[in-house]
């Protein structure tokens, strides 16, 4: 296949938009090393594997072309811009060799697809609001049509304005039963979803429910962009994208595995106060001795990147990272960056092998008997970003702007399927004194 260079596209973008407009201190005692033998040999096995990279064998681009789509393409549109990006960053992962090949395709009703011979093709699609002109387009039968063509070397992408024309507002349960049903046929089928969402500027012609047409001109309307697919090939897809700048306004994700216990570390220096020793394997702590009336530190370091922006933030993990002693008393003292912290050499060579991106500073002031343990859990307190895009009454204009029909229906069916209601993860960090 040949490939366009990338500014190509970008070239092609900018005809797209005219045509538009147009129409820590050290202890005292050294770290005592205990290992066992099964210990060495999973070190011997960890240091040994090599880092593979993720490869995806074909990504396909389904834009749901449904007449109410029509006021994204209408002029200069934000939407417009996005998509066009993300096709551009697309090729250049397929160019790079992440991706073998891609597809596109628009789906103008329900289950019928149009493929596009390619990402030219695709992009020249946008310059008019004419290519949005299909029937009523319903959400929940696309997503039963999209999951018939799922498979493990496969990621899909939709974008759609996802709103639940279908919908009856007096029996919300059906409608997140439909939901539950086909996403849990994905979670049973190692399938990850991440939901992007956006906001475009929108001129054209906009369905109500349950039913009226209303002229929208040049009001802010949300649309949104769904990954899924095998979990590991959609994670590296979407930090690939991230690496490249794409930037939505926010974000969810279902079946990762960051919602599994992340790797982590007890730093041999990094936070270090009082008197204890770091285990070998660097999992917990040993030969402590604490006086009453004095505290013991230590730094924990966690790999966290698997999990998305939004939710390594200083501001998130600071409010949403909890701890619990079991005949412990302590609390977490603060969280940072690791690379925002000066490491000495055997915790930075610890840090760089085990990928460790966060440093977590915990306090000891108590200890019950001669061992205890405590557990750091991530609290998942997800941002209730859906509700406030969600709307009930779309009959209002005025009220409607930057909101989506249903919407909160759609999400939570999505979440009762991958059964997503525990805490993102928690490690527990044994203690045995003197």
């Amino acid at each position: 296949m040949h490939y366009k260079p990338i500014f190509f596209y970008a070239l092609l973008f900018w005809a797209l938009l005219i045509a538009g407009c147009s129409g820590g201190s050290d202890s005292s005692k050294k770290n005592k090393t205990k290992p066992s033998k099964s210990e060495e040999a999973q070190a011997t096995a960890e240091e040994a594997q090599p880092t593979k990279s993720v490869s995806i064998n074909r990504v396909n681009l389904y834009l749901e072309t449904s007449a109410s789509m029509n006021g994204y393409l209408n002029g200069a549109t934000d939407f417009k811009e996005i998509v066009a990006d993300l096709t551009s960053k697309l090729d250049e992962l397929e160019t790079d060799g992440m991706i073998s090949n891609t597809g596109f395709f628009l789906i103008p009703k329900d289950t019928t697809l149009q493929k596009i011979e390619n990402a030219e093709a695709f992009l020249n699609l946008l310059k008019t609001p004419k290519v949005a002109a299909g029937a009523n387009s319903l959400i929940v039968d696309i997503f039963t049509m999209l999951q018939s063509r799922n498979n493990s070397q496969t990621v899909n992408i939709f974008i759609s304005d996802f709103i639940l024309s279908d919908f009856d507002i007096n029996n919300k349960s059906i409608i997140q039963g439909q939901v539950n049903r086909i996403f849990n046929r994905y979670e049973k089928a190692n399938t990850a979803t991440s939901v992007y969402a956006f906001v475009s500027d929108f001129t054209g012609k906009y369905y109500p429910y349950p039913k009226g047409v209303q002229q929208y001109s040049k009001v802010q309307r949300p649309f949104y962009i769904w990954i899924f697919g095998n979990s590991q090939k959609v994670d590296a897809l979407n930090k690939a994208l991230k690496k490249s700048g794409f930037a939505p306004e926010e974000e969810l994700h279902f079946g990762f595995a960051f919602n599994n216990k992340p790797m982590f570390s007890v730093m041999n220096y990094a936070g270090k106060k009082g008197e204890f020793v770091v285990t070998r394997n660097n999992q917990g702590i040993e030969d402590v001795e604490l006086y009453k009336g004095r505290t013991l530190e230590l730094g924990i370091g966690l790999d966290l990147s698997a999990f998305p922006d939004n939710l390594t933030t200083k501001r998130y993990l600071t409010s949403n990272l909890l701890f619990e002693g079991k005949n412990i008393e302590g609390s977490i003292v603060s969280v940072d960056p690791i690379d925002a912290v000066s490491l000495q050499k055997s915790d930075n060579t610890l840090a760089q092998k085990n990928n460790l991106t966060h440093l977590v500073a915990i306090e000891i002031s108590s200890i019950k008997g001669k061992q205890g343990s405590f557990d750091l859990s991530l609290a998942k307190k997800e941002a209730p970003w859906y509700e406030e895009w969600n709307t009930n009454d779309d009959s209002n204009q005025e009220n409607n702007e930057g909101k989506t029909f249903a919407l909160a229906y759609l999400i939570e069916g999505v979440k009762q399927a991958y059964q997503d209601d525990a805490d993102y993860f928690t490690i527990s960090v044994p203690l045995v004194k003197e």
